[in-house]
């Protein structure tokens, strides 16, 4: 159960940490799926948000908190600009590696420390349409479709209905590409979250 905004708003003024205690509560298991959809791998995705979390901490009352809406966007994109930074940062140290490295040596799966079916995963994912590729990522992340649907719903005009729908049509097209390109079973990527 989400707070309530003006109670945030008192919390942030009153008891910051509880404040963030809150945040951290309601919204993150949505900003590791947003975490997710950039970096591929739960695990650096679940630390992306915790750092996310302790610099907001530390640069004290920085959240201007006016709707639901808003905070929820302030949050994605900051999860979302550190998420573009960490892979930044990761890329510049694989192109200053890969001049020490042979030629042979120079596999990105390896590098880069992504197993094969997380690699066909976003391989797969960036064949989807945005919206769905955005729904579906939040599914893989660990999200249920209710958390999904209530994060894009809230504070929009869009029904719940649409986002199930689109899901659907995400989960057919996620399959039928997964089946045609030797990913496995159907629903393997489903049970092997935690190693995407």
């Amino acid at each position: 159960m989400e707070i309530a905004i003006p109670t945030l708003i008192a919390l942030q003024q009153s008891d910051p940490k509880q404040f963030y205690a809150e945040l951290h509560k309601s919204y993150y298991r949505i900003l590791c799926a947003v975490a997710f959809e950039k970096v591929g791998r739960s695990c650096i995705a679940e630390e992306l948000v915790q750092d996310v979390f302790l610099k907001l901490m530390k640069n004290g009352n920085a959240i201007e908190i006016h709707n639901r809406s808003a905070l929820i966007g302030f949050l994605q994109t900051t999860v979302n600009n550190a998420a573009i930074d960490l892979l930044r940062s990761r890329q510049m140290k694989i192109e200053s590696q890969s001049c020490e490295l042979d030629e042979q040596d120079q596999q990105a799966p390896r590098v880069c420390g992504q197993s094969e079916q997380a690699l066909a995963v976003q391989e797969i994912l960036s064949k989807l349409p945005e919206k769905q590729r955005h729904v579906m990522a939040m599914r893989i992340s660990g999200l249920t479709l209710d958390e999904v649907v209530r994060l894009f719903t809230d504070g929009n005009r869009i029904k719940p209905s649409t986002i199930r729908s689109t899901y659907y049509r995400a989960r057919r097209s996620f399959i039928k590409h997964w089946s045609g390109g030797g990913g496995g079973g159907t629903n393997q990527v489903f049970q092997a979250r935690a190693t995407l």
